[in-house]
């Protein structure tokens, strides 16, 4: 997730924190990424795949 806000927010600052996260399960909504939260307190998620 981290890797996700900081790609995010390198390209538009004006980017809401909790923004990446709903990019992410937006992605995940459309197929685009499949992933599972692996600690909610840490925000850590494991990507176990991602469409091409």
């Amino acid at each position: 997730m981290k890797e996700l806000q900081s790609y995010v927010t390198e390209r538009d600052v004006a980017v809401a924190p909790d923004s990446p996260s709903r990019i992410l399960r937006a992605l995940r909504d459309a197929g685009q990424v499949d992933y599972v939260v692996t600690s909610r307190p840490k925000s850590e998620y494991l990507i176990r795949g991602v469409a091409a």
